[in-house]
């Protein structure tokens, strides 16, 4: 017992040596030196490129810019005093908007919408097929309604689903789907299930 003390007292001890100074820890320290910056020459702002999409958003108001992130429901009545109204970037066409049409009754539609908008308008639709049919529910379009993808699958597989995708995006060239904007380098096709087209 008596030994278990006198170690516990020496350790209790040795906590007590001598520590270094300040003076002595801030001698041994390297004193820090800044790092010599040397400035580069830049080059004039004035050969960048000028930004076509940056030079479009200077142009435009505050309410130009917010509508030009909403893409609304066509409505037929008032379709042309809500672009004007409203500056928006496009329309969602559902399964009325195709009802009694056929591709170019569509085209002259959606070119009359384009005409009237300031800038290019996005048109976009659902057609992923089984119940959601807003294309080919029509028969000026499609013969039969498209299928759901999940059966299309089990009755083919992955090799099915994907020609049935191709098949409705050869629906652009009957009426709807390319985004052309020249002025800002940009084209797009649009094919989330079918695509539209915008003219521009």
């Amino acid at each position: 017992m008596k030994r278990i003390l006198l170690i516990l007292c020496l350790l209790l001890l040795s906590g007590c040596a001598a520590r270094e100074t300040p003076e002595e820890t801030e001698a041994s320290i390297p004193p820090i030196t800044d790092p010599i910056v040397t400035e580069t020459p830049t080059e004039p702002a004035e050969t960048a490129a000028p930004d076509p999409i940056r030079e479009l958003l200077d142009e435009m108001s505050l309410e130009q810019r917010v509508g030009q992130l909403f893409l609304a429901r066509c409505d037929d009545v008032y379709a042309l005093e809500h672009l004007k109204d409203y500056h928006l970037g496009g329309f969602l066409l559902f399964g009325r908007d195709f009802r009694d049409q056929t591709p170019d009754s569509l085209r002259n539609k959606l070119s009359a919408y384009q005409a009237a908008s300031a800038l290019p308008l996005l048109i976009g639709v659902d057609e992923e097929g089984g119940t959601v049919t807003r294309v080919s529910s029509n028969p000026a379009f499609r013969a039969t309604k498209f299928p759901s993808p999940r059966q299309l699958y089990l009755n083919g597989g992955m090799e099915l689903v994907l020609s049935q995708e191709n098949e409705k995006c050869t629906l652009r060239s009957r009426c709807i789907l390319l985004i052309y904007l020249p002025r800002y380098s940009i084209r797009l096709w649009t094919v989330p299930v079918l695509p539209v087209v915008v003219f521009a």
